[in-house]
């Protein structure tokens, strides 16, 4: 078997690898439906060689829903299948599913009409072999059928059930010791085998052809003959279901009065179709409600001389006045007189009931009532309480012979002429009311809401009122919160300061213990408002101050006294304590100090320096004075920021530490003489790393041509000194004049600097202008020179 089964996954290979020889019947295959027909070739059986491989060509039925039928003598030595696709040797076999039976000899493959052809295909052939093969054509209703007619028949005989105990019930069979469970739990397991055997039956009815119905085919007839059965046996099933379940619940009520009245609606059911039944069930059925309906007076006699409310008594006496008349019986006059006083109780108590229930319907609607009525509100709650009162009942039950005068009497009596005086009151309330909603609505035209408060509150009693109006007190506090938020708009501080401290006094509302917290949170919200829109127009304010000014670069020491760096209002208002006012106020003043002392000086210090790098000559040197300024008031630790403001500050020293790499520095006028001459200054921090314990450069200076040119017939420079000495050309020590031979570069050498600490070389030097002249330093190890 393992073998066969490894055999089948290598079929899609072996298909590709050899070619199939083609087996042509004679005579020719004919799909019609019929018997068996033997495969030959002529008057021979096929000759199949081991190894090899063959197919046969079946033609598409003539009509849908068919089984091609096959059987083979010797399946175990071949293994074939059905395809309706097979193109030799390209390709895996398109493979039909077989449906047949697990213990059929025959192997059945569904085939449609739509498909041309289909290919019985013999994969192996495991020895030399004669092909021993009949096929048919069959509809697959008849094939489904056929073969499991005999197992169908087995079936409803199985479940068949004996009808000798149903048609004894009442005579030979008692039920009093009947076991109900078992025999229903048996026609419940057979009903549902047949429902299913029925099933089954309706799936095969689906794939009949219309030529076959109502025809002599004796399938078809034999069809017809078992379903019949199956419904006739499914019909008695469940007709004796049913009686056993009438008579089970029957004997279920015995001892308990109230639930044998509860079932008499089933009973009258189960009656109302007594022609479905034999003669000895309804006989049976009609003995035993008759003795039972005796035991109904003398129980509700004694419960309604006992019963202590005035709620329905319950028992439907036109259910049992009913089941008396089904059953062919007659009440006794004790009954009727009991069934009289029920029926006229039970309609005064069901109305009084309903009356009840009117009323706290529209008591709840008006508590529901959430919305400001409109002037004909309580005139329709009105009219509605007048409708509903027209169907109180009358108290009284004089005609009620000897039950006039019971208790549960007295009690609805007592309930009705109680509830008729409710509504009178109520009446009154609701009149009075209309006229109040009428007055209350011209003082809302008017947003008189504290005239439309003391009106409520003169009127308590009608407590209903105050659910009406609850949000009258939201709108009180709505107004004085609009007109807060308006003042706020329109930024009048004192007015929205004012607003705010007579709204946290304010205690005039209907409900104060309901709104106080409101109230709160909203004095709150409004502070909180009003200190973020005070600190959000201080924020507008300056910003478009520093929008309008950062690039500014007259006066820009002037720019940091200016006042738009305070508070637009100093607010005094708090509704808390004055620490949480006093540390909100310092919040917004570390605020503005923030972008006073940080924002600020660093946008116009970023701005400046980018404008004053791309053109030193455009007014360059009143741009680095402005970047130096802004830098003094700066109190960031942004680091960038610092190097470029020490860029443009002249006295700022500039740090060298690398060797052989010019440094580009500015000289920056010190003095301000704009048409004339000026002083300049430049310094450098050489901070060079070396292992020397003296390091010494050679240091260039690379002038502006404008600087140097002269400084063949006079020094360029004013002073020059190092950490503040001066230093003089004397010794080895020199600094050679710039000129055109060397592109104005002044050589210092050899210059001592201090290792690892700070050496700074300050240059001073003259010029007739008022500019920025760039500069560029390089320090390198001393070249040693002849003489």
């Amino acid at each position: 078997m393992k073998s066969r089964i490894l055999l089948l996954t290598f079929i899609p290979f072996l298909i590709g690898c050899a070619a199939f020889k083609q087996l042509e019947p004679d005579p020719e295959v004919v799909s019609q439906e019929g018997p068996y027909i033997e495969l030959k070739d002529d008057d021979d059986h096929f000759e199949l060689d081991r190894g090899k491989r063959y197919y046969i060509e079946f033609p598409a039925p003539v009509e849908d829903n068919f089984y091609l039928v096959i059987t083979v003598s010797d399946k175990n030595s071949i293994i074939s299948g059905l395809a309706d696709r097979f193109d030799d040797d390209k390709g895996p076999l398109s493979r039909l599913l077989n449906e047949a039976p697990k213990d059929a000899e025959e192997d059945v493959y569904p085939v449609k009409r739509s498909v041309q052809k289909f290919y019985w295909v013999i994969e192996r052939v495991d020895r030399d072999m004669l092909l021993q093969m009949t096929y048919r054509y069959l509809p697959q209703w008849r094939y489904k059928f056929e073969t499991q007619y005999e197992s169908f028949q087995n079936i409803l005989a199985e479940n068949r059930v004996d009808r000798t105990t149903y048609e004894n019930i009442g005579g030979s069979v008692s039920l009093r010791n009947f076991n109900f469970s078992k025999t229903q739990q048996e026609l419940s397991q057979k009903s549902a085998n047949l429902e299913a055997l029925f099933s089954q039956l309706s799936s095969i009815e689906k794939l009949f052809p219309a030529s076959i119905l109502n025809s002599q085919d004796e399938a078809y007839r034999n069809y017809l003959t078992l379903k019949e059965d199956i419904q006739l046996e499914l019909t008695f099933q469940k007709n004796y279901a049913t009686a056993l379940k009438v008579f089970e619940t029957e004997m279920g009520t015995r001892n308990n009065i109230p639930a044998f009245a509860a079932a008499i609606p089933g009973f009258l059911d189960f009656l109302k179709e007594k022609e479905k039944y034999p003669a000895n069930i309804i006989t049976e059925a009609n003995r035993v409600f008759d003795a039972r309906l005796g035991e109904l007076t003398p129980y509700y006699d004694d419960l309604v001389q006992k019963k202590n409310d005035f709620d329905p008594v319950e028992l439907s006496v036109e259910d049992v006045d009913n089941l008396y008349k089904e059953i062919g019986s007659v009440p006794s006059s004790d009954y009727r007189a009991l069934a009289d006083f029920i029926r006229v109780y039970n309609q005064k108590a069901i109305s009084l009931k309903k009356v009840r229930e009117g009323m706290d319907k529209i008591r709840r609607d008006i508590e529901n009532k959430k919305s400001w009525p409109d002037n004909n509100y309580f005139n329709n709650i009105s009219s509605q309480l007048s409708d509903l009162t027209k169907s109180m009942p009358a108290a009284g039950f004089s005609t009620q012979g000897k039950y006039a005068n019971v208790r549960c009497a007295g009690l609805l009596n007592n309930a009705i002429h109680t509830l008729r005086g409710e509504a009178i009151r109520a009446s009154e309330d609701y009149k009075r009311a209309q006229a109040l909603v009428v007055q209350l609505n011209r003082y809302a035209n008017d947003r008189s809401y504290r005239q439309m408060v003391q009106l409520i509150n003169r009127n308590k009693d009608l407590n209903f009122l105050a659910g009406m109006y609850a949000d009258l007190d939201q709108k009180s506090l709505q107004s004085q919160e609009n007109q807060i938020t308006s003042a706020l708009k329109q930024q009048n501080w004192k007015q929205a300061e004012d607003g705010l401290r007579l709204l946290h006094r304010d205690n005039d509302f209907i409900n104060y213990n309901s709104i106080a917290a409101t109230k709160s949170r909203t004095v709150k919200a409004l502070e909180d408002t009003l200190l973020a829109r005070v600190e959000r127009i201080t924020r507008q304010r300056v910003d478009a101050f520093v929008n309008e000014k950062y690039n500014v670069v007259d006066d820009v020491e002037g720019l940091y006294r200016d006042p738009v760096f305070e508070p637009v209002w100093n607010i005094t208002f708090t509704s808390g304590s004055q620490n949480d006012l006093i540390a909100r106020k310092e919040r917004l003043n570390n605020r503005l100090k923030t972008l006073k002392e940080n924002e600020f000086p660093a946008k116009a210090i970023e701005f400046l320096y980018k404008d004053f790098v791309k053109d030193i000559n455009n007014n360059g040197v009143m741009k680095a004075r402005a970047i130096v300024t802004h830098g003094q008031h700066y109190k960031g630790n942004n680091s960038k920021i610092r190097n470029l403001v020490a860029e443009c500050d002249p006295w700022a020293s500039k740090w060298l530490t690398k060797e052989v790499e010019y440094r580009k520095i500015y000289a920056m006028p010190t003095t301000t003489n704009p048409s004339g001459v000026n002083t300049y200054v430049f310094r450098v921090n050489i901070r060079i790393p070396t292992d020397a314990r003296f390091p010494a450069y050679d240091v260039n200076i690379k002038l502006p041509k404008a600087v140097a040119e002269n400084a063949a017939t006079s020094s360029w420079y004013e002073q020059m000194t190092m950490n503040k000495d001066l230093l003089k050309p004397e010794g080895r020590f020199t600094i050679n004049a710039p000129g055109p031979e060397n592109d104005y570069t002044a050589l210092i050498t050899p210059l001592q600097v201090v290792k690892d600490s700070d050496s700074v070389l300050e240059v001073r030097f003259k010029h007739n202008s008022f500019k920025v002249f760039e500069v560029s330093l390089m320090a390198q190890k001393p070249i040693l020179r002849k003489n």
